[in-house]
């Protein structure tokens, strides 16, 4: 779905789409390490590296799709999503199989199948080459917020916080290799992972200029924290599409509903009530979700917060304790 449309009549590039931070794994590094050795296509002038002759991009985590479900922390499976955007004929009759590029297909299947292939016989000598991708992204989302504080589009509070997030999520994403290895192997995997953390962590600082051991003070006051401190607990294990049970709404859950659409969902984020979800494993407090969205976004609107997770208790998918 969504792939092998021709890119010279209205079909955007070959794009993965990331995981969400709630969800850390290696497995978005792996594709990108797959996606760059499918690129190398033909000569570069001059020089003896190669060049794609396809368009492609790599994007933030956004849902959509079944990848929205299966990388809920509750379901437990790092999911990507590769596919095209724009799509000039998403969901229309135009969009028929003489749109289809066999080469963009190709490079699909090939992208796919080189990805599953790479998880399934995964060795110990692949997971360094796979943590210098790693490092590299890294590096590059760090140098990216860089850039935004330096034009003014993010203040340095959120930069800060921004930048901590993502050298936690580098540490807490290869983590995730443990769960491919047995035995000695396993011992080996983890001392690697041990020395790349150290790594990580000292070149995160000397990127960003912080000091990445430390986290950012907390965003909420000791009357937010104090307001949020219940634990919210899922009753299902898969994100809610409020658009699609407003049919069976009572009047209230309506009004509700209508009322949080209306005055909350821009302030707390498109795209953000899924993340949110992510965030609640009958763990955390309210409060400590705040925080980590905080995290994530570099701010957070805690009564937007508390007025999502009223609706959901309101519909019956989370309990408060």
């Amino acid at each position: 779905d969504m792939v092998g449309g021709r890119q010279n009549d209205g079909y955007g590039p070959l794009n993965i789409t990331d995981l969400p931070k709630a969800s850390p794994s290696f497995v978005a590094d792996l594709a990108l390490l797959v996606l760059d050795e499918v690129k190398q296509e033909a000569p570069q002038h001059g020089s003896d590296k190669k060049v794609p002759m396809f368009n492609s991009s790599f994007s933030g985590f956004s849902g959509g799709s079944d990848h929205q479900i299966l990388t809920d922390p509750c379901v437990g499976i790092p999911a990507l999503m590769l596919g095209q955007w724009p799509d000039k004929f998403y969901h229309t009759s135009s969009d028929t199989v003489e749109m289809v590029d066999p080469k963009i297909l190709h490079k699909s299947a090939s992208i796919a199948a080189a990805y599953a292939y790479a998880l399934a016989n995964l060795s110990v000598s692949d997971v360094e080459q796979v943590m210098n991708t790693a490092l590299a992204r890294m590096v590059s989302d760090i140098t990216e917020l860089i850039s935004d504080r330096q034009i003014g589009k993010i203040s340095d509070e959120v930069y800060g916080r921004k930048a901590f997030r993502r050298c936690q999520y580098a540490v807490e994403c290869i983590q995730d290799y443990k769960r491919f290895f047995t035995g000695e192997e396993l011992s080996k995997v983890s001392e690697i992972i041990e020395k790349e953390a150290a790594h990580i962590m000292t070149v995160a600082a000397a990127v960003s200029g912080i000091d990445v051991t430390v986290a950012p003070a907390p965003v909420l006051t000791a009357e937010q924290t104090a307001a949020l401190s219940y634990v919210p607990v899922r009753t299902h294990f898969t994100p809610v599409q409020t658009r699609h049970l407003s049919r069976s709404f009572t009047p209230e859950q309506k009004a509700a509903n209508d009322d949080f659409s209306k005055n909350y969902m821009k302030r707390l984020g498109w795209g953000t009530t899924s993340i949110l979800m992510y965030y609640v494993n009958g763990k955390r407090t309210a409060a400590e979700i705040c925080e980590v969205l905080a995290l994530d976004n570099g701010t957070v609107d805690a009564e937007a917060v508390s007025k999502y997770i009223d609706l959901m208790t309101l519909l019956g998918f989370i309990v408060k304790k």
